[in-house]
């Protein structure tokens, strides 16, 4: 089967990124003719170790600047809108035309699958979403980030702005989504179903390795890892460390990730700087920046306690590598990941927003040895019975072939 793998951007090493990239390899490792479309690769920053043998159909920079450097007589947004569909066609119509499936990602992806469609009617279009973004709801209206709710007439002007989006997911053969509360999302603003399909993880790269709590009186390493944006709550997780450090235990923490892929990140990145010095936390927090899979490995095997702070994160693959390395994991209970895992035993749960409730659980863990334990072992146990990037790829397949026999 010819399949069409889309991402808008190939220039960090995020989930989405690592999810599409690993869903080429293993349905070529089935024997399919896969190529990815995307507009912009970055060989140093993307997977180097995955995309290096990786069919990529990349769109000319000289293409890729022309269409950015359009002018539109629109208010911005409209105008990146329109920026951002004259992309989508200019990647469809690089699509070999006797593609049978379209895999593409989250919204723009969708744009493509019009597209394409458009000319192509009997290609298959199985969108994987994601995140969810319209203009009604972005997980950052949500209460706890402050944002007020609109009114019923901003409401219907949002209404209006989503026309496109809602077109194109209608225009989809199928809707994937990680995990079901963004089913949910789906359903009330798109009017739509989706299938929910679990991400999953290389566990031969994030292999097992036996993990126990330091002995009394040694320093306890915390870590976390994410891309930077303002959702992943790093400051709840400096918080934490410094009710922990207050109550006596010696603690320190990792943040692994990008910060300087985007001028928010950069921004965000100050804001956590001026917290640890206000805190006076200089000694105990370490930003490392983006590491590659060989280094977070290592990062993996040296820290004792694996923290996610995210709130409304539609995933959280770096939970599942942690704990196929056997790494104990203390994460949000609004992280999407979390709502297939089993507090006290494959993973320890706080309230998001809240750094007392994220440093008792990570406490609860520090106090308790067969606590520990048993996360570690049932946790490892759980991802290796459940999550792996070949039975993601062969449920994706399966949903392929189940939509294309409908056609």
């Amino acid at each position: 089967m010819k399949i069409a793998i889309i991402l808008r951007e190939l220039m960090v090493s995020g989930g989405g990124e690592r999810q599409g990239l690993m869903l080429g390899k293993e349905l070529i490792a089935m024997g399919h003719e896969v190529i990815i479309y995307t507009t912009a690769y970055d060989e140093k920053k993307c997977f180097p170790a995955d995309t290096v043998t990786l069919p990529l159909n990349i769109l000319p920079e000289q293409v890729l600047a022309e269409i950015r450097s359009r002018k539109y007589f629109l208010p911005r947004a409209w105008a990146a809108s329109a920026r951002a569909s004259a992309l989508a066609r200019a990647i469809a119509e690089r699509i070999d035309p006797d593609t049978e499936i379209l895999s593409p990602s989250d919204n723009w992806g969708m744009r493509v699958g019009y597209h394409f469609k458009k000319h192509h009617p009997r290609a298959v279009s199985v969108v994987m979403l994601n995140d969810v973004y319209t203009e009604r709801w972005t997980l950052l209206n949500d209460s706890l980030f402050g944002q007020k709710k609109k009114g019923p007439f901003r409401y219907f002007l949002s209404w209006l702005k989503d026309f496109l989006v809602i077109r194109d997911a209608k225009v989809q053969d199928a809707i994937v989504v990680p995990n079901d509360r963004l089913g949910k999302i789906v359903k009330r603003y798109f009017g739509l179903t989706s299938v929910t399909v679990r991400s999953g993880v290389d566990h031969n790269r994030f292999i097992f390795n036996e993990h126990s709590l330091p002995r009394f009186g040694k320093t306890v390493h915390l870590l976390s890892h994410a891309i930077f944006y303002i959702h992943r709550r790093f400051e709840d997780t400096i918080m934490a460390l410094k009710i922990l450090i207050d109550e006596g235990f010696k603690v320190d923490l990792v943040i692994i990730g990008d910060f300087e892929h985007k001028q928010a990140a950069r921004e965000y990145h100050r804001k956590l700087l001026i917290l640890v010095e206000k805190l006076n936390l200089k000694e105990a927090v370490q930003f490392v920046g983006q590491v590659n899979d060989e280094e977070l490995v290592c990062y993996h095997r040296e820290a004792d306690i694996f923290v996610a702070a995210a709130h409304l994160h539609t995933w959280g693959l770096v939970i599942f590598e942690a704990l196929s390395t056997g790494l104990p994991v203390v994460v949000s209970r609004t992280m999407g990941g979390a709502e297939i895992l089993e507090e006290g035993r494959t993973a320890m749960m706080f309230n998001p927003f809240d750094p007392r409730s994220q440093a008792d659980a990570i406490k609860r863990l520090l106090l308790d040895g067969a606590l520990y334990k048993r996360i570690s072992r049932e946790g490892n146990d759980f991802v290796l019975a459940r999550i792996s990037w070949n039975r993601f790829a062969n449920d994706m397949f399966s949903l392929f072939v189940k939509v294309a026999k409908k056609l």
